[in-house]
């Protein structure tokens, strides 16, 4: 899990001394949240109050260079992010994990980000077919993809998995070269 990570404890570690009264969140998007084992950079954006102080963004990018972490670093003011929607603030809404509580973003509004997946098996022989059914959905007691990633079918040739998963998911998927479609999905508690 992402927070459990020695990547996102450094991340955090060094966010948090960048946190000030002016700071609402320091937030981590990107294929590290998606679930990317090895992420060739960290996505963050750090949303202020009024005004963005482009001091503090250079200093976070400076500290996270000198720990050798690529980082791309976003700002957004809270009315970039709330009243007037910036294109950055869906995706980090979405997937934003906060850097100073830990917390997703969504959680904070009884929301989990998920991936909706359906997919075609009619382009696989029978034989594929089963074998892939079987690396979803398991095989004589053991848990399948699916479930391992904590996810569930929705229905017949439909998947929702956490985001988190998404990778792991996508991958399988790509590794069967089985054609499919990818939702993003907030799920309500």
């Amino acid at each position: 899990m992402l927070k459990e990570s020695r990547e996102y404890s450094g991340l955090s570690r060094e966010a948090r001394q960048f946190a000030s009264p002016e700071v609402v969140d320091i937030l981590l998007f990107g294929s590290a949240v998606r679930g990317k084992q090895v992420p060739r950079d960290f996505d963050i954006c750090i949303v202020f109050r009024k005004n963005v102080d482009n001091v503090l963004v250079s200093g976070l990018h400076r500290a996270l260079e000198k720990k050798k972490v690529t980082a791309h670093i976003s700002a957004l003011t809270i009315d970039e992010f709330f009243r007037k929607p910036h294109s950055l603030a869906k995706t980090v809404f979405f997937e934003g994990v906060s850097l100073l509580t830990g917390r997703k973003l969504g959680e904070n509004f009884g929301l989990h980000p998920c991936v909706l997946y359906a997919y075609d098996l009619t382009a696989l022989p029978s034989s594929k077919k089963v074998l892939f059914v079987y690396a979803l959905k398991g095989r004589r007691g053991e848990p399948g993809v699916v479930e391992k990633a904590g996810g569930q079918f929705v229905a017949p040739a439909a998947l929702i998995v956490p985001l988190q998963k998404d990778s792991e998911i996508s991958e399988l998927l790509n590794f069967w070269r089985v054609k499919y479609t990818r939702t993003p999905i907030l799920k309500v508690d």
